[in-house]
């Protein structure tokens, strides 16, 4: 049996309610992923090795 909440808040409460959560949600997108604290941590990527071919075989001459 399902049971109904009876604690109720008006429309005006919830949209204030999450306004303030929207800010804080913004606020801390910002702080996480603000530019230059990740560019700080973030190191130069190394380029990629290449593998040197196997010398070549002299050519025989006919």
């Amino acid at each position: 049996m399902k049971t109904k909440n009876k604690e109720q808040i008006t429309r005006k409460d919830a949209l204030k309610k999450m306004g303030t959560y929207a800010a804080f949600t913004a606020l801390g997108t910002m702080v996480l992923l603000s530019p230059k604290a990740s560019q700080a941590g973030s190191t130069s990527p190394t380029p990629p090795k290449r593998e040197t071919p196997p010398p070549s075989a002299p050519k025989k001459e006919d």
